[in-house]
């Protein structure tokens, strides 16, 4: 796997403080590190690892938005959302387990400050952390590059959809027009 230069700022654990004596499978599950990146085909995916640190095999359910800074007025910056993250797949965490939990992107990121909107929801409990980072100019070209190498130019399954779409339609256009030309043939007439 290929890192590009990606800068992460504010990476700190985040651990679900202690609620209430029902909560306790919950409240030991922590995010310890968030890391955005590329694959080799230029697809972007956020790595999370997570902790259970608790005793009992936890399933969290994990979202990520992501939203870019732009500058507004009085130097303040303004975020708009621009893309999403989730898992491929549910993650199981053992007790005790260190787990890094991969999330697919769903739209290339161009270059630019992001703010990742980490939400993971477990047992009823939401953790919430924020953390920000930037995608270079040069990282951006590259994994666009590699994209474009590897004919991937949706991310996930949108591309496959969207051609089984187009495959579909002009299939039953052809169709449409064969039948439309063997009743015109036919003058309409049954034998």
């Amino acid at each position: 796997m290929r890192k590009l230069g990606v800068i992460f700022i504010g990476c700190l654990p985040l651990t679900i403080p202690s609620v209430s004596a029902s909560a306790s499978a919950s409240q030991s599950l922590s995010v310890e590190s968030f890391h955005y990146e590329y694959e080799p085909t230029g697809l972007p995916v956020i790595r999370l690892l997570l902790k259970n640190g608790g005793g009992y095999t936890l399933e969290p359910k994990i979202a990520v938005t992501l939203k870019r800074a732009y500058s507004g007025r009085q130097n303040a910056y303004v975020y708009h959302k621009k893309a999403l993250a989730k898992p491929d797949r549910a993650p199981v965490l053992r007790p005790g387990q260190l787990q890094t939990i991969r999330l697919r992107v769903d739209r290339p990121l161009a270059a630019g400050d992001y703010e990742a909107d980490v939400d993971v929801k477990n047992q009823g409990m939401l953790m919430k952390r924020t953390y920000a980072f930037s995608i270079a100019e040069e990282d951006a070209r590259l994994a666009k590059l590699a994209l474009k190498n590897n004919r991937l130019q949706q991310f996930g399954d949108n591309g496959l959809r969207s051609r089984r779409f187009w495959t579909v339609g002009i299939g039953v256009v052809l169709i449409s027009l064969v039948i439309a030309g063997a009743v015109r043939r036919n003058g309409g007439k049954k034998h």
